[in-house]
C-alpha cells in the first residue's frame, strides 16, 4: 500500500511541477536582444584615469631605504658603573677530558629487574566463632495459645429467606 502511495503521490508530484514550468510565461528569459534590442548592453573600453590606477596597483610598492646610523667609536661610550657584589663569580671552568675518558661510553645496567617471586601458600583464613546453642524455651500447656476450630459453614436451616420481589403493576389514582 505505502509503494502505491508513494507512486502515486510521485507522479502527481512531478506533473504539477511540469506544468507550471511550461505554462507560465518567463518573464526576460533567454534572448540576447532583450525587447527589439533595448535592453543590450554595450562594452567600452575604461576611461585613462582607471587604467593608470590598475597599473599602479600591479606595480610592487616603492621601499624607502633606512637612513645609514653613524658608528660611535667604543672609546666614547661611558661605562656604566657596576657594583662588585651584583656580579656573579664564576668558578675555573672544568679541565677537558682527557682522550680515553672522552672515547669511553659510561657503564650503565641496562637489563630490566628480576621479577619479583611471588607466594604461592594458601593463606590462613580464621574459622568464624561457632555460634551459641539456644535452648528452645520451655513452655506449659496452660502457656500454649488453644486452637479453635474453624466456623462451619451455615446450614440450609439458618440461612436468611430470600427477599420478596413484588411483581403486581402500580396503580394509578389519577387516571
Amino acid at each position: 500500500m505505502r509503494i502505491l502511495e508513494a507512486t502515486v503521490f510521485l507522479t502527481l508530484a512531478g506533473g504539477l511541477h511540469l506544468a507550471a514550468l511550461t505554462l507560465s510565461d518567463l518573464p526576460g528569459g533567454g534572448g540576447s536582444g532583450g525587447a527589439s534590442g533595448t535592453d543590450s548592453i554595450t562594452l567600452q573600453a575604461a576611461p585613462d584615469s582607471l587604467s593608470a590606477l590598475a597599473a599602479q596597483w600591479d606595480r610592487p610598492p616603492q621601499v624607502a631605504e633606512a637612513p645609514e646610523q653613524a658608528a660611535l667609536p667604543d672609546e666614547d661610550l661611558p661605562v656604566p658603573p657596576v657594583a662588585e657584589e651584583s656580579r656573579p663569580k664564576r668558578s675555573a671552568p672544568p679541565p677537558p677530558p682527557t682522550a680515553s675518558e672522552a672515547h669511553s661510553a659510561p657503564m650503565v645496567d641496562t637489563r630490566p629487574p628480576a621479577p619479583a617471586t611471588l607466594d604461592m601458600t594458601a593463606p590462613s583464613v580464621p574459622m568464624p566463632p561457632a555460634p551459641p546453642e539456644v535452648a528452645p524455651p520451655r513452655t506449659s500447656a496452660a502457656d500454649r495459645p488453644v486452637r479453635q476450630a474453624p466456623p462451619s459453614a451455615p446450614s440450609a436451616d439458618t440461612a436468611p429467606e430470600a427477599p420478596s420481589v413484588d411483581t403486581t403493576p402500580p396503580a394509578f389514582a389519577g387516571l
